[in-house]
């Protein structure tokens, strides 16, 4: 059976606002590690960054692309700031109140962001994977997973990386089935690059 282009868009459209919605909900302890390792890693540079000091929080225990991937959220965050800043100056009609949002609560939502679209990423893979042979099955088993509360919880409340180092690691299996084994090459090893947790395969 055809899976209708609409149901299979508003499952991910759903599932996206349902993970925005739950964003501010939470700011787990470990988000305050990574916010300032990106902060850190912008301020005192890349060389060296692993054997810096005087880590507000922790030492940094992440690979190298997980940290670079903090240092883009803190650029984008001061980037965003600096134009609302702008914006407020020069412009009577700017909401101002933005700017206490973004300087409050703007730097959870972009370093839960990535995750979050790999939940949906992952999702997608589901939808390829299923929609070749088993095509009934492939929209009731994405949207299994779109709304499994380990993953949207893991995502969008805890704010772990998990979602995006098995999103890679998954696109990586689905091209190996495909025997592209250069991507499949190129996305393990960015999958290991964020996070070793797949090297056991």
């Amino acid at each position: 059976a055809e899976v209708s282009p609409g149901n299979f868009l508003g499952s991910f459209i759903i599932a996206f606002a349902f993970r925005l919605s739950l964003i501010f909900v939470a700011h787990h302890g470990d988000l305050n590690n990574n916010i300032s390792w990106g902060t850190l890693a912008v301020e005192r540079g890349l060389s060296g960054f692993y054997e810096g000091k005087d880590w507000p929080y922790s030492a940094p225990n992440q690979p190298p692309l997980t940290i670079l991937m903090f240092a883009g959220v803190r650029i984008i965050w001061q980037a965003v700031e600096n134009a609302s800043w702008w914006l407020n100056n020069n412009l009577t009609f700017f909401y101002s109140p933005f700017i206490w949002f973004w300087e409050g609560k703007g730097v959870d939502f972009l370093v839960k962001l990535p995750a979050i679209l790999a939940d949906l990423g992952i999702g997608f893979i589901i939808f390829k994977y299923f929609s070749g042979k088993k095509k009934k099955f492939a929209l009731p088993v994405t949207t299994i997973w779109l709304f499994n509360p380990i993953t949207w919880y893991n995502s969008a409340i805890w704010g772990q990386t998990d979602s995006l180092v098995n999103f890679l690691g998954l696109a990586a299996v689905l091209f190996l089935l495909r025997k592209r084994l250069r991507l499949f090459a190129i996305f393990f090893s960015l999958s290991l690059l964020f996070k070793g947790s797949l090297s056991i395969f």
